[in-house]
């Protein structure tokens, strides 16, 4: 998991992927969980997992989509549910709702059906509503559930 992240910074600061440069160091020291992450964190909960997902819903609540994209990318491989059930959510609404996030339905019934594997009753209930057809319910539903 510290190579994948350390590759990722070093391919971020290079520009090879990423909105902008930033340099390896920073980018692995954005990664590590502060210690009052570490007090909230759920038992059992990965730690980068969740450092990760809290950067990225800040960057969300901040607007900014690319960030808050990569960090749940990150804290989705690593198994968290709630990144998974966002990159759903943002997957689904697409262009119109989230710049330089394509639509795709694929991804976000993969991320869902991941999700639902892990316990989540939320992804299941949009997934069950995706295989109805009604995919702008199914992303509105999503939404009013994951936000505040």
């Amino acid at each position: 998991m510290m190579k994948r992240r350390i590759f990722a910074a070093l391919f971020f600061s290079l520009g090879l992927i990423g909105t902008a440069p930033v340099h390896a160091q920073d980018k692995v020291a954005m990664l590590r969980p502060t210690e009052d992450l570490v007090a909230k964190a759920p038992s059992g909960y990965d730690l980068g997992a969740w450092s990760e997902f809290n950067q990225g819903y800040q960057a969300y609540m901040e607007n900014d989509f690319d960030d808050s994209m990569r960090l749940f990318q990150y804290a989705a491989y690593d198994g968290s549910r709630d990144a998974q059930e966002f990159l759903a959510l943002m997957y689904l609404g697409g262009e119109k709702t989230y710049p330089n996030v394509k639509r795709s339905r694929e991804n976000a019934v993969a991320w869902l059906e991941t999700a639902a594997k892990r316990g989540s009753k939320v992804a299941a209930q949009t997934l069950d509503i995706l295989r109805q057809g009604n995919d702008d319910y199914a992303r509105y539903y999503l939404g009013a559930v994951l936000m505040p």
